[in-house]
């Protein structure tokens, strides 16, 4: 059975390595990268964003040294090296087939355009608020649409 997501994490190009399987626990569980690294109190989103910029040798090193803190499931502390080593090529840098999330870009773009559209639209608003409305409020005075002049009530000492 596939399992399926219901989130849109923070970084969808990390999603291949983070629900990747270290292994099986000791009780049968799989245990996911996200929840090893959770479990090490390692935000896993930030430790994948670090790993991927790490030359691949330290980035398998590093997640090696992670992997060894965990308690042990069914791997043993030597298999350690080799279950990093294929964590890591499912890193975007470390991966020779990037997986692209496919709604990522649009996401941004839309949300870009959105705001862009509503700045405009206030814009336009605050002209016509600005340059509109004085106008139309003599015209409303007069009632025969000529324009009258605005009295203010002159200060007398």
């Amino acid at each position: 059975m596939t399992p399926y997501l219901a989130v849109q994490t923070p970084r969808p190009d990390f999603e291949a390595f983070l629900f990747a399987p270290i292994g099986e626990e000791r009780n049968g569980m799989t245990l996911s990268v996200l929840s090893g690294l959770s479990r090490l109190e390692v935000n896993p989103w930030d430790e994948a964003a670090e790993l991927s910029q790490l030359p691949k040798d330290r980035a398998i090193a590093a997640l090696d040294r992670r992997i060894a803190q965990l308690p042990l499931g069914t791997w043993l502390l030597s298999d350690t090296a080799a279950i990093a080593t294929r964590l890591v090529n499912l890193l975007p840098k470390h991966d020779p087939h990037p997986r692209v999330h496919p709604t990522a870009a649009p996401a941004d773009d839309k949300r870009s355009s959105a705001s862009l559209t509503l700045w405009l639209i206030a814009a336009g608003i605050a002209v016509l608020l600005v340059l509109g409305i004085p106008g139309r409020v003599e015209h409303m005075l007069t009632g025969d649409g000529a324009v009258a002049p605005i009295h203010t009530p002159s200060s007398q000492p």
